[in-house]
């Protein structure tokens, strides 16, 4: 994928988890590395105080895995769509739709 693929990524599900992109961006990097997620919501200095609740912090992460996983989803439709065209309605759903049942709907396309 492009950097610019990549970003479009990265913004839609920072967007559908109500984060910042920077923020969802570093925090992924963070959990990819393999970091703990007490070490991240407790000592990181650049998420100090931004997740308080524990609970809260790991439905977060439990959210982002969910989000990259239909994102995954998606950019894998979009690829076999690729050849099919679409209307500008299903394009447009196809490029920002987080919604797996928008994402099941649209794969009965194929």
């Amino acid at each position: 994928m492009s950097a610019t693929a990549l970003f479009g990524s990265d913004s839609r599900i920072a967007r559908h988890l109500g984060l910042k992109v920077p923020t969802y961006t570093s925090l992924r990097g963070f959990i990819d590395a393999g970091e703990y997620p007490v070490f991240l919501r407790c000592a990181e200095p650049s998420f100090a105080k931004m997740f308080e609740s524990p609970f809260g912090f790991e439905v977060l992460l439990e959210r982002i895995r969910h989000a990259e996983a239909v994102e995954r989803r998606r950019a894998n439709l979009v690829r076999a769509l690729d050849g099919i065209e679409l209307d500008d309605e299903l394009s447009g759903l196809l490029k920002d739709t987080m919604n797996e049942a928008v994402l099941e709907d649209l794969s009965l396309l194929v």
